[in-house]
């Protein structure tokens, strides 16, 4: 028999990616109502759910579906706790999402996953209070984190700069902005490796980061991209040094526990980055 697993939201971009992706392996996957999240007695409906459907693994999803939205950060805190509640009383391991979001205030160039978080911005705290309602609760969990996500859909870096790259329009880029841009197909396929060692047995649990073997600054992915983009015969924008006195977060991570538990390789964002903008200005 498939193991079951359920997801807590096939709305954002990061979810509906993970679900195409888990479709091609041999599990029975379903996503739960969102309705019982909200729910006057949400953990008990949320848990009688899970038992219905013979769960083997939850995974929450919610972060990617945050945004600014004060409402939705909200919603991920509550909605956290209730997961971990109801796969603490039914003893289910749970995925949490998150990113690196949760960072920022130690001001530090890599971030492990050791690293104690001191959030800048509200989502970040959000982020943070809902890994701390898994970790409060359950035993059995994994906080999964990611940095900048490379992605065709939805706001990313990516999208973000190669539309202002084809608007020809002037782009204010940092150096001082760095990150481990990762292909959102290679983050999913590195939980998948994961959750497959997890109903193989493997015991690891805790915090675990995943990000390519390439970090890089936003100046230096700009300009990547506006030479490939260019090599395709358009025109494009004038970068520009970003001038703002700013100290940006750093987004990249170390992901030591993650090679040293799972036997995880990382990939270099480099190496489809051409394949991936011909794609995203085929579509436009």
């Amino acid at each position: 028999m498939a193991q079951k697993i359920i997801l807590s939201c096939d709305q954002s971009i990061f979810a509906q990616h993970l679900i195409e992706a888990l479709e091609q392996e041999p599990f029975s996957l379903k996503c739960l109502p969102a309705e019982l999240l909200s729910a006057e007695d949400a953990e008990k409906g949320t848990a009688s759910f899970l038992a219905e459907e013979e769960a083997d693994l939850l995974i929450n999803t919610l972060a990617y579906s945050v945004g600014e939205d004060p409402e939705r950060r909200a919603l991920l805190v509550s909605a956290s706790e209730v997961l971990a509640g109801a796969s603490k009383s039914l003893d289910i391991p749970i995925v949490q999402l998150s990113t690196h979001e949760v960072f920022g205030g130690e001001n530090l160039t890599v971030y492990r996953e050791d690293d104690h978080p001191s959030p800048l911005t509200a989502l970040g705290q959000a982020l943070w209070d809902a890994e701390r309602k898994v970790q409060l609760q359950c035993e059995r969990y994994i906080i999964y984190r990611l940095s900048w996500l490379i992605c065709q859909q939805g706001d990313s870096v990516f999208s973000r700069l190669l539309d202002l790259l084809i608007s020809k329009e002037k782009i204010a880029v940092s150096a001082e902005r760095r990150a481990s841009p990762t292909f959102i197909d290679d983050a999913c396929r590195v939980l998948i490796a994961m959750i497959k060692q997890i109903f193989s047995g493997a015991d690891n649990w805790g915090i675990y980061h995943y990000a390519s073997s390439d970090p890089c600054d936003e100046k230096e992915f700009a300009e990547y991209l506006d030479d490939i983009v260019r090599s395709l015969g358009h025109e494009t924008g004038q970068l520009l040094d970003d001038e703002k006195e700013l100290q940006y977060p750093s987004a990249v991570l170390g992901c030591l526990a993650t090679r040293d538990d799972f036997g995880v390789q990382q990939r270099s964002w480099r190496l489809r980055l051409e394949s991936r903008v011909k794609a995203y200005l085929d579509n436009r």
